[in-house]
């Protein structure tokens, strides 16, 4: 059976069975982090999300401060929190120690459910470098459109791998307001049949026929299993960075897929 994509592609199948859960990490200060990941875990709705959700929150369980729950449950997951301290874990009160046992853990869950794992990433500085004169914020932006591309692009040849042939896919990102309408718009363009001219490298999974319709935004607090593409984006992160993370980075080794798709930066900024 196929479905009609709203992009005008069909889609191959008829069942929403994996949902793949994105999210960014390197959007601060580009000399401090000068890559910028997006990465994420391709999870079986039936067999895998409620075991992953009761795992969390067995951890919420297990590692929230008692006078603490509220905030942990919007802030407690969050890489920037586990590695910094702030709403919830501080080295005032003592807290701060568990921080990156939590990091850690949550890092070694796609070894433990054997979930695979996808990231793109672009390299900032050279991106600014080769765009000197358009200004560092927006080119950002579209930098991490990029990194989103390629992440799709390695869910779509996934996807396409014979033992799923009846199965689609919905794309999960963490809530991001700056980005969110140029990866819809470009998540619509990699579903219609002028996409197949676009992609030089990745032409063969194109147009999407594997991904569902548009991708859907949502907060870590709404959709838990985002914690979980937080740390891995963190993780691989550090990894390209060249920083000491190989009791992060280690779980993941084997599951990681990196697409080697390269994004056009010509076409994402020209909004093809």
């Amino acid at each position: 059976m196929f479905l009609r994509a709203l992009g005008g592609g069909e889609l191959r199948g008829d069942r929403v069975v994996r949902f793949s859960y994105l999210d960014e990490s390197g959007t601060s200060n580009p000399d401090q982090e000068p890559i910028l990941v997006v990465a994420g875990v391709i999870v079986d709705a039936d067999r895998q999300c409620k075991n992953i959700e009761r795992y969390l929150l067995e951890m919420a369980d297990e590692y929230a401060p008692k006078n603490k729950r509220e905030q942990f449950r919007d802030e407690g997951f969050h890489a920037l929190e586990l590695t910094s301290g702030g709403k919830v874990f501080n080295k005032v009160d003592g807290t701060f120690g568990r921080a990156y046992e939590i990091l850690c853990k949550l890092c070694r869950i796609p070894k433990t459910f054997n979930l695979p794992v996808v990231y793109g990433f672009v390299n900032r500085q050279e991106l600014h470098a080769a765009y000197p004169s358009e200004d560092k914020k927006p080119l950002d932006k579209h930098g991490q459109v990029m990194a989103a591309i390629q992440c799709s692009i390695r869910i779509e040849k996934f996807m396409r791998e014979p033992e799923r042939e009846q199965e689609i896919t919905m794309l999960i990102y963490e809530d991001a307001p700056q980005c969110r309408k140029m990866i819809k718009n470009m998540q619509a363009f990699l579903r219609s049949k002028e996409s197949k001219s676009w992609a030089y490298d990745g032409a063969d999974f194109l147009p999407f026929a594997k991904i569902s319709e548009d991708p859907l935004f949502s907060g870590k607090s709404d959709s838990s299993i985002l914690a979980v593409a937080d740390s891995v984006a963190y993780a691989i992160k550090r990894k390209l960075m060249g920083k000491a993370c190989d009791d992060l980075y280690e779980p993941l080794h084997e599951l990681a897929m990196k697409t080697s798709y390269p994004a056009r930066v010509d076409l994402v900024l020209s909004g093809a």
